[in-house]
């Protein structure tokens, strides 16, 4: 009798831990895909709806949701189902218009209105050409695709912290709006950088939300890293020989897994920005007409990425894509970015480094130095020249444009490490007898 009460206890005991197991596994389950968006208070007091609810305290948020910050050090996080983030300050009210994202991540339609205060906004997902992210206020909308952005009515600015948004006035005019290129959203006129900072610029809220953005990258960085392995077999795969509708499929599959890189930036780990060029370049490769457009104006930010950080890995693929896919951009709109960039004062300043640590190493004389400034102005001048050619080029000439920026970075590493490298056996040589380098 009494191994029948052990065994029916050890029962009874097996069966609570089944259900716990499954409703852990269903709790863990349904969070991974869960389409909501949630709203929630990280301090001071707020109201949806008009109803005030406490610290910490996350509420689904849906269509027509109103949320109101309250008046002194609130703030109020928005966290989309893309991981994007929406923070509202003190004394912010917005509106919930439209918050919709597909299970496959290739449709985003989200519009909320701002009534009063302030917002900053960090949209991490890749936005598909059908798609929309968009903040309205006044009679005006900022339409977004992967930016950081925030808009302050309080003291009438607009200011992208970085890529860019385009901004309808209320006459139905756009303006694109680039980073640090502050705006007013009273007269739409660009407000300068200096005056911004000085009378303008919100730094508490700006040093708030860096640090809030840092905290949340490093949480995404540590979960993808988690995941290489299956994002590594997408880069792998073969799509030449694929039907119509597995296209289809593998496109779905490609951009879902895609969209959790789209933040990855230079600055960040070399192997998941790579990884991010890899699996965009098999998106191009798959997508429609419409959207391949949408992809080469992503692949801007990705090359502006690398020349402004000076990391040049992807250097060679971001720049093959753009030249076997150069009918689906703006080439006026690559010029602009090659402006930019500043190309040609990176390189003199880069080969001034590099003299001046030979300077130390080998004691060169005053007049040794003052020869090879020189030939570093000279460099650059050449470098002004062959900009200023590029900018001339027609758009049917854009492949071997491209091929020229490739040459002319591999064709000045390749002199100056012989520069450098002859410049320890004999530096004067290499001043006086073989300045055909910067002349060429």
């Amino acid at each position: 009798m009494k191994k029948i009460k052990n065994k029916f206890l050890y029962f009874i005991l097996f069966l609570i831990s089944i259900v716990v197991w499954v409703v852990v596994y269903m709790s863990f389950f349904n969070q991974n895909i869960d389409r909501n968006s949630y709203v929630e208070l990280i301090s001071g007091s707020w109201y949806l709806n008009w109803v005030s609810l406490s610290l910490w305290e996350k509420e689904k948020l849906k269509e027509n949701d109103e949320v109101k910050t309250g008046s002194w050090n609130s703030m109020v996080i928005i966290e989309w189902w893309d991981w994007s983030i929406t923070r509202l300050w003190k004394n912010t009210h917005l509106k919930i218009d439209e918050n919709y994202f597909s299970d496959d991540w290739d449709i985003v339609k989200v519009i909320f209105k701002i009534f009063s205060w302030e917002t900053w906004s960090n949209v991490l997902s890749y936005i598909p050409w059908d798609s929309h992210f968009k903040q309205v206020f006044d009679d005006a909308e900022v339409a977004i695709r992967w930016t950081v952005y925030t808009i302050n009515l309080e003291k009438k600015y607009l200011y992208v912290e970085n890529h860019r948004v385009l901004l309808k006035d209320k006459d139905g005019k756009i303006i694109e709006v680039n980073e640090k290129k502050p705006i007013s959203t009273k007269t739409f006129d660009f407000i300068s950088l200096s005056d911004f900072i000085l009378k303008l610029k919100d730094k508490d809220f700006f040093k708030e939300n860096k640090i809030l953005d840092k905290k949340l990258y490093l949480i995404l960085k540590q979960e993808l890293n988690k995941q290489l392995k299956n994002l590594e077999k997408l880069k792998n795969l073969d799509i030449q020989k694929l039907t119509d509708e597995e296209i289809k499929r593998v496109y779905k599959d490609v951009l879902v897994n895609y969209q959790k890189l789209n933040f990855i930036s230079t600055k960040d780990w070399r192997e998941l920005f790579s990884l991010k060029i890899d699996l965009k370049e098999k998106l191009m490769n798959l997508s429609s007409p419409l959207e391949k457009a949408n992809l080469a104006q992503s692949f801007f930010y990705d090359f502006k990425d690398i020349v402004t950080n000076k990391r040049f890995y992807s250097f060679d693929k971001i720049t093959k894509v753009l030249i076997e896919n150069k009918e689906y951009f703006d080439f006026e709109s690559f010029l602009d970015l090659l402006k930019s960039l500043e190309v040609t004062e990176f390189l003199e300043k880069s080969v001034k480094e590099d003299i001046k640590n030979l300077k130390k190493s080998f004691n060169i004389s005053v007049d040794i130095w003052t020869k090879i400034i020189d030939k570093v102005n000279d460099l650059d001048k050449k470098a002004r020249e062959w900009i200023i050619d590029l900018k001339n080029k027609v758009e049917d000439e854009l492949e071997d444009s491209i091929n020229k920026v490739i040459d002319s970075k591999e064709n000045f590493e390749k002199k100056a490490d012989d520069f450098l490298k002859e410049s320890v056996d004999n530096l004067e040589w290499v001043i006086n007898d073989n300045i055909w380098w910067t002349k060429k």
